[in-house]
């Protein structure tokens, strides 16, 4: 029976909208329907969506997310939620030292500390890391003469980080996005031939909320 599972779901979604501080009413919403999910006889899977919207506190919406789980084994509320919530976490140790490697300009030495932590990260907050990471790759090209790889990894770089919250894992990421852009546009503006000329002004530094860049 995926009574269970489904109970335990939605009593996930309201414990991170709590911490969320989201709306108190579908935080008692998502507790009411745990509950009686998990007290009832049937199985949810035998239950058409009329019968499932005859569980009490059991509406349309949350009818539709038990009918999800049932034929594809997941629930995409709950896995966005969770994605938020790794967003709100404090910084591991490994990006805190990238993010000191990206701001010294040691770009390299950037991405080979922030290599292992992407690649087993298996959540959105992922796409952080793998976005300064190729930011970081991005500029050493730059300063190695490398116009083509510079110009792309920026361009990718910049997409992964659209994919986070504007501020993740306090990772002013937004700014990041913002920076890398403003930086890549004048890179294409000079082309290879000038790419030296770039103003050291405009290479990006990685903010923390709450802290100045000189901080870092």
């Amino acid at each position: 029976m995926k009574n269970q599972e489904i109970a335990r779901l939605f009593s996930e979604m309201a414990d991170i909208l709590e911490i969320k501080g989201d709306n108190p009413f579908k935080i008692r919403a998502y507790r009411r329907a745990a509950l009686n999910i998990e007290g009832l006889t049937r199985n949810v899977e035998d239950l058409t969506r009329d019968e499932l919207m005859e569980i009490p506190g059991i509406g349309k919406e949350l009818a539709a997310k038990i009918e999800e789980y049932v034929t594809t084994g997941s629930m995409h509320a709950h896995e966005k939620l969770k994605e938020e919530t790794d967003c709100s976490q404090y910084p591991p140790e490994e990006l805190l030292r990238g993010i000191a490697e990206f701001n010294a300009r040691a770009w390299f030495d950037c991405h080979e500390t922030l290599e292992d932590l992407w690649t087993g990260e298996p959540g959105l907050v992922r796409d952080l890391y793998q976005g300064i990471l190729q930011v970081a790759v991005g500029l050493h090209h730059w300063r190695d003469g490398n116009y083509q790889g510079a110009t792309l990894l920026f361009r990718k770089g910049a997409q992964l980080l659209r994919h986070v919250a504007p501020v993740c894992q306090q990772v002013e990421a937004a700014i990041l996005t913002r920076d890398v852009e403003r930086f890549r546009a004048r890179l294409e503006a000079l082309g290879p031939e000038r790419m030296a000329e770039l103003e050291e002004g405009l290479i990006p530094r990685i903010r923390l909320r709450g802290k100045s860049t000189q901080e870092l």
